[in-house]
């Protein structure tokens, strides 16, 4: 699994203000195992969580959660074609995570799945990555500088 921050996109307002078109969001990008330390990354499956799908999470480790993105939602003839799921399971005994993610083109008549699991350890650094991206994110950063 890799993880990256997408930076928000800006737009330019009246008399040379800014203003956060979109909000940046974290890439999760999973591929499933071919053998030890090998993986299909031909198959990938790539999600990009919100920053309130974050905050969601991140608010409530040990509750499930799932999320549904409809990429060409609301594009009439598209809608419905490219669909994409994150579940976040919390093991029964609390100490590690289960991350399943799904994507599935109905125009290619592909479907890619990819699980990975996150020990307690590894949860502690993408919660700290995750809480240091959020001012990143939404862009205070640059709201900060300017």
């Amino acid at each position: 699994m890799t993880v990256r921050p997408v930076k928000p996109q800006w737009k330019i307002l009246d008399k040379g203000a800014y203003a956060v078109e979109r909000d940046g969001t974290i890439k999760f990008e999973m591929a499933t195992a071919l053998a030890e330390r090998r993986y299909n990354w031909d198959e990938k499956v790539m999600i990009f969580l919100s920053t309130s799908e974050l905050a969601t999470l991140m608010a409530a480790p040990q509750s499930e959660h799932q999320f549904y993105h409809d990429t060409f939602k609301g594009q009439p003839g598209r809608e419905g074609t490219l669909i994409k799921t994150f579940k976040w399971t919390p093991a029964p005994q609390g100490n590690a995570y289960f991350i399943n993610a799904s994507s599935e083109d109905k125009s290619a008549g592909t479907k890619y799945q990819a699980s990975v699991s996150l020990s307690a350890s590894e949860f502690y650094l993408l919660k700290k990555l995750i809480d240091h991206s959020f001012l990143y994110l939404l862009g205070w950063d640059a709201a900060l500088l300017r």
